[in-house]
């Protein structure tokens, strides 16, 4: 006898999940805290990161994570000794290649839906053949710049109104500082009606059972007195 045909497979279990509902399912969470509008915004903002450092790759993977649009690290430096005993985002095999592109691999396998890219230069050398090269950022997180690059990257930050983190580590003591033009939030949601439980004109028979069984609150018993 000839078999008998599989089964048509279930169009509600094997039926692709829409994107709404999927992009709903990854990030119910945070949803819930910041609302659609917040994840729109965090999913329309590109972030450049200088330096792929220890505290910097911390910082960009807390963004990765809730789903920003897209990242770019820029590194000059390789990959050393000292990064392999402070950086989760490096391994062995990465020992002397570029830091920027080992960070970056590391951080997309976080979430596959943000964009990452990497420039193995450092800033300093970027912008002498690019000055406009972070204009088209949202945020720059600045770690272990140099003096003068920094104030370099503060002064087009500041022209471009581009929200700015520098931050430096020594050990186990550091510095965070936040640069950004007045930047107000108005997220205002709709006020929920509060239900007015009182009864402003109780009828004879109530008044009549209050003052019957309530005139003395001190003398009734504890478990009455505290229903």
């Amino acid at each position: 006898a000839n078999p008998l045909p599989p089964s048509p497979p279930s169009a509600t279990r094997d039926a692709p999940m829409a994107p709404d509902n999927e992009k709903r399912k990854r990030y119910d969470r945070q949803l819930r805290l910041w609302g659609e509008h917040g994840q729109a915004a965090m999913e329309d903002c590109s972030v450049c990161l200088l330096n792929g450092t220890g505290a910097g790759t911390e910082a960009l993977k807390n963004l990765v994570l809730p789903g920003i649009g897209s990242f770019t690290v820029v590194d000059g430096a390789v990959v050393t000794e000292a990064d392999l005993g402070n950086n989760f985002f490096v391994e062995q095999r990465d020992l002397r290649t570029s830091r920027a592109a080992c960070v970056t691999r590391l951080l997309q396998e976080l979430n596959e839906h943000v964009s990452g890219a990497f420039v193995a230069e450092d800033i300093a050398q970027v912008l002498s053949s690019r000055p406009d090269f972070l204009h088209s950022f949202g945020l720059v997180i600045a770690t272990q710049l140099p003096s003068r690059e920094l104030c370099e990257v503060a002064r087009i930050c500041a022209d471009r109104s581009i929200p700015l983190i520098a931050l430096h580590v020594h050990g186990f003591f550091g510095y965070l500082r936040l640069a950004l033009p007045e930047h107000v939030v108005v997220e205002s949601h709709p006020a929920h009606a509060m239900l007015d439980l009182r009864v402003l004109a109780p009828p004879a028979e109530l008044r009549s059972l209050v003052a019957d069984r309530f005139a003395s609150l001190a003398a009734l018993p504890v478990a009455e007195f505290s229903h």
